[in-house]
């Protein structure tokens, strides 16, 4: 997962623009200069990352996620590097990663709406970080437990199949 997130960080780079280390800069310049200067010349630069991060979250994710599938399913760490077979798992179940993806941006929702109404009890505030990492990492590692599942049965019942014929 860390070579995911440092390829879009040398992409901003090479484009010559901050990534991840202009972010801290950024939040020097605006402490330091104030909010008003930092507006003027850098919110065009954080825009160009954000698409990086934009364009590379939406290119590698499902690949990553179809990487760590073939990686439950068989043990084996190596396929979380092989990009073209986690792609064409990945278009081969499509339609069970789309369910996958609207379930997760639903419990995204759900995370944000608690985390809000934990931070306005005041007292839950420093409870909102514990919530958002377990209530995350939790759910989403079962619904890709259950994914892998699937994609396992289908697997399965695609090699029974010829053999029944």
């Amino acid at each position: 997962m860390m070579g995911h997130m440092f390829i879009p960080g040398v992409l901003c780079s090479i484009l010559g623009i901050g990534g991840p280390l202009g972010f801290a800069a950024d939040i020097y310049d605006i402490l330091t200069d104030g909010f008003s200067a930092w507006a003027k010349s850098q919110p065009s630069d954080w825009l160009l990352t954000l698409l990086v991060y934009f364009v590379w979250g939406v290119i590698s994710f499902p690949v990553f996620q179809s990487g760590m599938i073939r990686y439950a399913l068989s043990g084996d760490w190596k396929t979380l590097l092989n990009a073209p077979a986690n792609f064409l798992l990945f278009v081969r179940h499509a339609h069970y990663f789309l369910k996958f993806y609207i379930y997760w941006v639903l419990l995204s929702l759900g995370i944000f709406l608690a985390d809000s109404v934990l931070a306005f009890t005041g007292i839950g505030l420093l409870l909102v970080p514990v919530f958002t990492v377990c209530a995350y990492y939790i759910t989403t590692a079962h619904e890709l437990g259950l994914l892998a599942r699937k994609v396992n049965n289908a697997k399965a019942a695609s090699e029974i199949a010829p053999t029944a014929s």
